[in-house]
């Protein structure tokens, strides 16, 4: 497999601009015991549909994700991404959004699982560290740590070129049989162009103590990972998405850690009634929690947050 050009163009505008490769994901792609799986896992395995994938449909969208290369070990337990994430994925201005970050590494879990195994996240954990600034090409380091049966431990880190440390995430995924199949034409993150089948509802009533919301979102049936199941990386860039909206009733802040369990598979096609609620305050510390249920309260993901205030101006 070729490698990775060390100049990548993308539009900008009318204008070309030249993305350096890091000099750390360099040395990784002419290493030997690496393989360059952006192509073979997209393409050649028939996984994904490259031309309806959320990430590499919006390559040629300035601001979005102008990189998006994986390179798998021989050993199939690790992978190391390059990911430029650009000025049009923010939350607060100039800063990644963490449910963007969350749902990467949720996606390169999935990656690194395609390599040996397939399978479905069942537990999502995401520290955010320090915030990540947009036009920031990162690396994610993703590695299996541990089997136990169909159960898979993985983590992954979120780095910069220099070594410096923005999110820190595990997840635990089940894996299937050989006979696992994913139908990626309805795959949450391979097209956002297309509206529908995507957030058909999308409704947020704040109460007034301002300490609560209740939501109603529609999760259409190209939210998808696997067929007909809504993607891990979806459903929790919405709780931390709607942990904002919460936060933003009163106060202004950022995700420090994100916490999702996923009880069950929710199905697309599904109104989903998302609560979220300030659980308490400790000086700078917001802990918040939700819950994701239908209309009938079937509960299918519970979620943490702590957020972060910013320092009092002096």
């Amino acid at each position: 497999m070729s490698e990775v050009s060390n100049a990548v163009e993308t539009q900008n505008g009318n204008s070309k601009e030249i993305l350096a490769i890091p000099s750390k994901f360099d040395t990784i792609q002419k290493d030997a015991s690496y393989q360059n799986i952006s192509t073979d896992v997209l393409v050649d395995s028939n996984v994904f549909d490259v031309t309806k994938h959320y990430i590499h449909s919006l390559a040629d969208i300035n601001g979005k994700y102008e990189q998006f290369f994986v390179y798998g070990d021989g050993a199939k337990t690790r992978t190391v991404s390059l990911v430029h994430f650009g000025e049009n994925l923010c939350g607060h201005l100039g800063i990644v959004h963490g449910g963007c970050i969350s749902t990467v590494c949720d996606e390169l879990f999935g990656w690194t699982m395609v390599t040996g195994h397939v399978g479905f996240t069942a537990y999502l954990n995401v520290n955010f560290r320090k915030p990540l600034p947009t036009q920031t090409s990162a690396l994610i380091f993703t590695e299996l740590d541990r089997r136990e049966g169909r159960k898979v431990f993985m983590k992954s880190r979120v780095e910069d070129d220099e070594g410096n440390l923005f999110t820190e995430a595990t997840a635990f995924e089940k894996a299937f049989g050989e006979d696992g199949v994913i139908n990626v034409e309805k795959h949450f993150i391979h097209s956002l162009r297309n509206i529908g089948g995507k957030y058909e509802t999308f409704v947020v009533y704040g109460h007034n103590d301002k300490q609560s919301t209740t939501s109603f979102v529609y999760f259409g049936n190209s939210l998808c990972g696997h067929e007909g199941i809504v993607h891990g990386g979806c459903i929790s860039t919405v709780c931390d998405e709607l942990f904002g909206w919460t936060m933003i009733m009163d106060k202004a802040g950022f995700t420090a850690n994100l916490n999702v369990n996923f009880r069950k598979p929710l199905k697309a096609s599904t109104l989903a009634v998302i609560t979220t609620e300030l659980e308490k305050i400790e000086g700078r510390k917001v802990y918040l929690k939700s819950k994701v249920q239908d209309t009938e309260g079937n509960t299918y993901t519970e979620a943490t947050s702590l957020f972060i205030l910013p320092r009092p101006s002096q």
